[in-house]
């Protein structure tokens, strides 16, 4: 995955009907991992690839950053 060959993870979920896809390719997490830092975070929602349309209905997708 990604233009640097290196390997990640694709997570599938299907929720009312529609099957959702979510690539967590080094390049994608490089930017989510900036974005929880800005926010001072370690537990960063990807509202963009998260199905949370009703409050008892929910799938969400976060990238949860560890120690480097």
């Amino acid at each position: 995955m990604g233009n640097r060959g290196v390997p990640g993870i694709q997570v599938w979920y299907t929720i009312a009907g529609g099957t959702s896809i979510v690539n967590y390719e080094p390049l994608h997490v490089e930017r989510w991992a900036y974005q929880a830092r800005k926010q001072q975070t370690d537990e960063y929602l990807i509202t963009d690839h998260s199905w949370i349309n009703h409050e008892d209905t929910y799938i969400k997708n976060y990238l949860v950053l560890g120690d480097n």
